[in-house]
């Protein structure tokens, strides 16, 4: 075939994606996941081999290995190191997820080594602004490599088995505002980046929250998951001065100084006992100005009259036990004012339309289990006045339910679909979400950290 011919078939066939210029080409590549990009794109020719391993699609990477027998994971841990050691300069955020083989002592060893190393390469090039490690993956060593990072600013580390010791030189990190730490025990050092604003402990073992965190006069966010005393607590929270947000997540007891901490506009805590339930009761009047507010305690029946008294509350997320017979009244109280986003168990909100129609900027209603219908006359006109309130109550915006998640076993009750059908239709503008209740980023976390309702449908 002539030189000629070859050309005009070329030109008949139209340009292909291989003679695109290359910023056009890493333009096309973009919307591809990290996955498609490496794992199909890059292996189909080197023309598109280099494009995917362009500065900027390197600036984030997600790697998680958990597919595979022992060997096979730890070829693959050990490829990262070998990638990171060349191209660690472009990446500026990594979250790792590595997980090796259950009763693969060995197998552990060699993964924490590889964790090591893909941090000693990310410290060599000191580009690294955002690190996340799961907690299924074992840290080993890498924590001497921490201080390195001198350009980091939000930091994940740590897992809940094994014991997190961090150098003294972490210190250095003068542009970390985030950290969340993990371990049994956590050892910090005397010296904390003093730029932190948002931390979060998980500890399984300690029994004293860490003095050093009175070093921190710019903390704003505090999370502990933990078995500190109340005391040891006392002691230091009053002395951080930006606290405006507290997690007590999983404590046996909350710390008496509770109502001291009149800065506070966000706190979560949960599940708690009788004496924890009274002390926050008795907290709740002198903490004004919360906004948010995140409490499961299965021994409430009703929404405590305290909580309606919040002038300035915005979120509420409440978990309770059910209520002793029928459907409990809803609270009225300065709440209804400036409530936007309410999640409460489906027993305490089928009564509540009537007063939740003096509620005139909440957008988000979130039932937090699967409502169901008993066959009383009662429930039954509770059940169609409920749905009747969400059709027509003008500032709603969106309406969730946060269940389990699905499995073989899951059933639904041809009465709430019905309903959730009728309401799609009469109101289409009303977005609808089913969140399931994983432990993970379900409503618990939105109403303390989104910054409005989630996009995503929640199934």
């Amino acid at each position: 075939m002539s030189v000629a011919k070859r050309t005009t078939q070329s030109e008949a066939q139209g340009p292909s994606l291989l003679s695109l210029p290359q910023d056009i080409l890493l333009r096309c590549l973009e919307p591809l996941s990290q996955e498609e990009r490496f794992k199909s794109v890059s292996l189909v020719c080197k023309r598109l081999h280099a494009p995917c391993l362009a500065t900027q699609l390197l600036r984030s990477l997600n790697v998680v290995i958990d597919l595979g027998d022992s060997n096979e994971r730890i070829a693959r841990a050990y490829a990262l190191v070998a990638f990171l050691a060349a191209h660690a300069r472009h990446v500026r955020t990594l979250q790792l997820r590595i997980i090796p083989a259950e009763h693969a002592g060995d197998a552990r060893s060699q993964v924490e080594a590889a964790v090591a190393g893909c941090l000693a390469a990310c410290g060599a090039a000191s580009a690294l602004e955002q690190l996340f490690v799961s907690e299924e993956t074992p840290p080993g060593r890498g924590a001497i490599f921490l201080p390195a990072l001198t350009r980091l600013q939000k930091l994940q580390f740590g897992g809940l088995d094994t014991a997190l010791h961090l150098a003294p030189s972490i210190s250095r990190l003068q542009r970390l505002e985030e950290a969340s730490l993990s371990g049994s025990p956590i050892r910090l050092p005397s010296t904390l980046p003093a730029s932190i604003t948002r931390l979060c402990l998980s500890d399984g073992v300690s029994k004293h929250l860490p003095r050093q965190l009175s070093q921190l006069t710019g903390l704003q966010c505090l999370e502990m998951e933990a078995f500190y005393s109340a005391a040891s607590m006392d002691a230091l929270l009053p002395r951080l001065p930006s606290l405006c947000s507290l997690v007590l997540a999983g404590m046996l007891v909350l710390p008496t100084c509770l109502s001291s901490l009149t800065r506070l506009d966000a706190l979560s805590a949960g599940p708690l006992g009788q004496e924890s339930g009274a002390l926050l009761l008795r907290a709740l009047p002198r903490l004004a100005g919360l906004t948010c507010l995140a409490l499961a305690n299965p021994s409430w029946s009703t929404v405590p009259p305290a909580i309606a008294q919040l002038p300035r509350l915005q979120r509420l997320w409440l978990s309770v036990g059910a209520p002793p017979a029928g459907a409990p009244a809803m609270p009225q109280g300065p709440w209804l004012s400036s409530i936007r986003w309410l999640g409460l168990p489906w027993r305490h909100l089928e009564g509540g339309p009537e007063v939740l129609a003096r509620a005139p900027r909440l957008e988000y209603l979130v039932s937090l289990d699967v409502p169901g219908c008993r066959e009383e006359r009662a429930a039954l006109a509770r059940w169609e006045a409920f749905f009747a309130f969400l059709a027509r109550h003008p500032p709603l915006r969106c309406f969730g339910i946060e269940s389990e998640p699905l499995n073989a076993h899951s059933t639904c009750s041809m009465r709430l679909l019905d309903a959730i059908i009728r309401l799609a239709r009469c109101r289409p503008a009303l977005r609808l979400r089913r969140k399931a209740d994983t432990g993970v980023g379900c409503m618990w976390d939105e109403v303390s950290s989104a910054a409005d309702i989630p996009e995503d449908p929640g199934f």
